[in-house]
C-alpha cells in the first residue's frame, strides 16, 4: 500500500461523501486513486507538480481537490472519520487542548539591519557611480 493512502475499510466510510459530478464530460472514475493523491499532496508538502507518476495527472487531481473543497466535501468527510473514530473509541471529543504558547522572534531574525554604529564596508549598490569626489572633474563658476 502505497504511503499516505486510505485502507479499502477507511475509503468505505468517505466514498458516499466524495461524489463527483462535473457538469459535462466522461463520468469519473478512480476515485479512490484521486483522493489518495489529494492525501499524498496534503500530507508530504510537495507541490502539485510533484505527484508521483503512479497516481492520476496532477492537474486532475488538483482539480477534483478544488471541486471538493469548493463544495465543503472534505469538511464532511473530516466530520465523518472523527465519527467514526468516536464511535470506535479511538478519540475523546470532549478533550480538547489548545496551545497558546508563542515564540517571539529578535528583530534581526526578520531581516532587519544591525544596528552596531560602525559604517558598513560594503560599496552602496543602489549609486550609480561609486566614484570619489576628488575623481569627478570641476564645475566652472
Amino acid at each position: 500500500m502505497p504511503r499516505y493512502a486510505l485502507t479499502e475499510n477507511e475509503f468505505r466510510t468517505i466514498e458516499p461523501i466524495i461524489t463527483y459530478k462535473p457538469g459535462r464530460g466522461r463520468p469519473p472514475t478512480k476515485i479512490k486513486e484521486m483522493f489518495d493523491a489529494i492525501l499524498w499532496i496534503l500530507c508530504s508538502g510537495a507541490p502539485w507538480r510533484d505527484l508521483p507518476s503512479h497516481y492520476p495527472p496532477w492537474k486532475s487531481v488538483y482539480h477534483r481537490f478544488r471541486y471538493y473543497q469548493r463544495h465543503g466535501i472534505l469538511e464532511r468527510v473530516v466530520e465523518a472519520l472523527m465519527q467514526r473514530a468516536s464511535k470506535n473509541r479511538k478519540i475523546q471529543l470532549t478533550l480538547v487542548a489548545i496551545d497558546g504558547s508563542y515564540i517571539r522572534a529578535h528583530r534581526h531574525a526578520a531581516g532587519a539591519p544591525k544596528k552596531t554604529g560602525k559604517p558598513s564596508k560594503k560599496p552602496n549598490k543602489n549609486r550609480l557611480l561609486d566614484v570619489p569626489a576628488a575623481a569627478t572633474p570641476r564645475s566652472s563658476t
